[in-house]
C-alpha cells in the first residue's frame, strides 16, 4: 500500500472530524447548569472530591480556618480559580462560587464548588467540592485539583 499525500490528508481529516464529533457530544451531554448552593454531597461515582462537613477523598485535608474576612478569602479563591487554565466562573453570589474546569484534549467539564462562611468563632472557613460531570472516574484529577487549591490557600492561613 502506497502512502500518498491524499491518503494522509484524508486520514488526518477523518481524525479531525471524529475529534469534533466527540467534542460536540461532550458539549451536549454536559451542558452548563450554574448552581446557587453548595451540593449536599458527592454523587455515588468515584469522580468527586469533597472537603466539607463530610469528606469524600480529600486525603488528609480538613477545612482551613482564617482570621481574614469572608471577602478577603473570597478574593483569594477567585484569584486561584482564574489562574488555572481553561476555567470559567459560572456563579459568584452570596459567598458561593461555582466554577467550571475543562480538560485539555477532550474538554471534559468538571464542576468546582466553594462555600465561604464564618464559623462559630467568627473565623472564616470554606467547604470545597470538585467533581466530574460525565463518567464514573476522573483519573484523580479532582483530588489533585483540591489538593492544589488547599496548598495555595494554606499560604494565607493565620490560625
Amino acid at each position: 500500500m502506497k502512502i500518498t499525500k491524499r491518503r494522509i490528508l484524508m486520514t488526518t481529516g477523518g481524525f479531525f472530524i471524529i475529534y469534533l464529533l466527540i467534542l460536540a457530544t461532550i458539549y451536549f451531554m454536559a451542558p452548563d447548569n450554574p448552581q446557587t448552593n453548595f451540593p449536599d454531597g458527592c454523587p455515588k461515582t468515584p469522580n468527586c472530591t469533597r472537603v466539607a462537613d463530610k469528606n469524600i477523598r480529600g486525603e488528609g485535608l480538613k477545612p482551613l480556618v482564617f482570621n481574614s474576612s469572608v471577602q478577603e478569602i473570597h478574593d483569594l479563591i477567585i484569584t486561584w480559580i482564574l489562574d488555572q487554565p481553561r476555567t470559567e466562573i459560572l456563579t459568584d453570589i452570596d459567598n458561593f462560587i461555582h466554577a467550571k474546569f475543562l480538560s485539555l484534549v477532550f474538554r471534559f467539564p468538571d464542576d468546582f464548588y466553594v462555600s465561604i462562611f464564618q464559623n462559630e468563632n467568627n473565623q472564616t472557613t470554606f467547604w470545597v467540592q470538585s467533581q466530574s460531570r460525565l463518567g464514573r472516574g476522573d483519573l484523580g484529577v479532582n483530588e489533585q485539583r483540591v489538593q492544589s487549591f488547599f496548598e495555595y490557600m494554606a499560604q494565607f492561613q493565620s490560625v
